[in-house]
């Protein structure tokens, strides 16, 4: 019997090649092989020598210090990280790898030169002569003058006191290493207990300068004005003065 009607469709279907499956190897740099590597441990990438950086690498290491202040400052030690402090300062975070090698080292070179700590010689000049009493009394109250001009340095101390990890812990370590090396710079008798008269002085004046903002009164002492904190330096000579030998 012929059929006259349609045919039926062929159950055959018509071979296609498979398409290519894309390569992802050219979006990395050479090196990084393809998007199944992003799995692998990243590699440490250590600091950049100065003579290899770009002519504005010092402009972009002060932004990224800065950055980093600021949001140290503003969020504290949780948040801080390569990512966040990339984002802060609208870099890629692949520069301060290369800068700074990670989020300690970038901490350190904050204390070191970002304006968390004051300089050695802001404090006692290396060339700077005296008795141990008018140098243990400039250091003071320079350090007294500079913690009321730099908020970053009494934000991070706030932070300090509510938060505790490995980053609080190396910057610790870079206070006391900034004191024992202010210290060493005081001719003062052995049998004076230094680092205890440096620990409760240092001590008494950050937490004024730190209640500055809260609290403009203390002690009946307005912490606002200027003439409360010529009280405050006052009082701080003549502990110096009583305590610490003139020769």
């Amino acid at each position: 019997m012929v059929r006259t009607g349609p045919r039926p469709p062929s159950r055959l279907r018509l071979y296609r090649p498979p398409e290519p499956r894309p390569q992802f190897h050219c979006l990395f740099p050479r090196g990084l092989g393809q998007a199944a590597s992003l799995t692998r441990t990243p590699r440490r990438i250590t600091a950049v020598p100065e003579s290899q950086r770009p002519r504005d690498s010092q402009k972009t290491r002060r932004a990224i210090l800065d950055a980093a202040a600021r949001l140290l400052a503003r969020d504290g030690f949780q948040r801080f990280g390569i990512s966040a402090v990339a984002r802060e300062a609208g870099v890629d975070k692949v520069l301060i790898y290369r800068y700074f090698g990670g989020a300690e080292d970038l901490l350190r070179a904050l204390a070191s030169e970002g304006g968390l700590f004051p300089a050695l010689d802001q404090l006692l000049p290396a060339g700077l002569s005296g008795s141990p009493r008018a140098l243990a009394r400039h250091a003071l109250l320079e350090y007294a003058r500079w913690l009321r001009r730099h908020p970053y340095a009494l934000a991070l101390f706030r932070w300090e006191l509510l938060e505790s990890n490995h980053l609080t812990a190396a910057l610790a370590a870079c206070r006391e290493d900034f004191a024992r090396s202010l210290l060493a710079r005081l001719p003062v008798d052995p049998s004076i207990d230094l680092p205890a008269l440096a620990a409760i002085l240092a001590a008494g004046v950050t937490l004024l300068a730190l209640r500055t903002d809260a609290h403009s009164m203390f002690c009946s002492i307005p912490l606002d004005e200027e003439a409360g904190w010529r009280r405050i330096e006052e009082a701080l000579t003549l502990l110096v003065n009583s305590v610490i030998p003139d020769r």
